[in-house]
């Protein structure tokens, strides 16, 4: 089966996130409220305590602002000060994950039921911000599962992250359901074969720098396939679960 076009479309979305990120980089981060009612968005430039700040426009206008007249500052720059951090001041962000994926497997064949194996996995999201506590997007990964069959699959996914704490560390809960194509390498009487659903909950913990966030979270993949084998006159079909516990390192910016 050829994949030319999957891996072409992940280059494509991978490029196209960059993308959206280095705009949105450029977007009003920071945030000041005046004590006229105003509130202004661009990008603090400096800041003094009781003296003139200075605040960069979208249109690179810098406006010169007495701190006295200034109620609140919400920005990465004072991080200790408020409960922004890097990944909630965005609205796009790229999402880039390693997994080792160890367990057991379910098959019907009369050939083996159940064995066992460690899989490896890396994926891609593209997440859109909706509030401080939630994201939203989709993504597309290679999954292994280290199996006889010798399958690649090809996850393709939408994605639902809920944050408990809108600060720069904090657990989190997450979701992927999505369905995965596969290929596999093994030529031993292997005639056919199709990918299934995937559904992959995780519960972790969210921590960083100013500028990127790591995760490191435990989650669950169940994953369904099928392969047909044809042996002499005989044919049979496998149909394969995949149920495994995972542990993945991620960084998002």
């Amino acid at each position: 089966m050829n994949y030319v076009k999957y891996y072409i479309a992940i280059i494509i979305l991978i490029c196209i996130s960059v993308q959206i990120n280095a705009q949105d980089s450029d977007i009003s981060k920071d945030k000041l409220v005046l004590k006229n009612g105003s509130i202004i968005y661009g990008k603090l430039l400096n800041y003094n305590p009781s003296k003139i700040i200075e605040f960069k426009l979208a249109d690179n206008t810098v406006l010169s602002i007495p701190d006295s007249n200034i109620v609140s500052i919400q920005t990465n720059y004072i991080s200790d000060q408020n409960d922004m951090s890097g990944s909630n001041t965005k609205r796009f962000h790229s999402f880039f994950a390693f997994s080792l994926s160890p367990g057991n497997s379910i098959s019907n064949s009369r050939y083996g039921s159940s064995f066992s194996g460690t899989g490896i996995g890396v994926e891609y999201t593209a997440q859109f911000r909706l509030s401080k506590y939630l994201f939203t997007g989709f993504g597309a990964g290679i999954q292994t599962y280290n199996t006889f069959e010798k399958a690649i699959f090809y996850p393709v996914y939408v994605d639902l992250m809920t944050l408990v704490k809108s600060s720069k560390s904090s657990p989190f809960f997450r979701l992927q359901l999505g369905y995965s194509p596969v290929s596999s390498s093994n030529e031993d009487y292997l005639t056919d074969y199709k990918g299934g659903l995937m559904f992959n909950p995780a519960f972790g913990i969210k921590f960083g720098t100013k500028h990127l966030d790591y995760t490191l979270d435990f989650n669950y993949k169940y994953q369904k396939a099928s392969f047909d084998y044809k042996y002499n006159n005989s044919s049979s079909t496998k149909d394969i679960i995949y149920k495994r516990f995972s542990f993945r390192f991620g960084v998002l910016f």
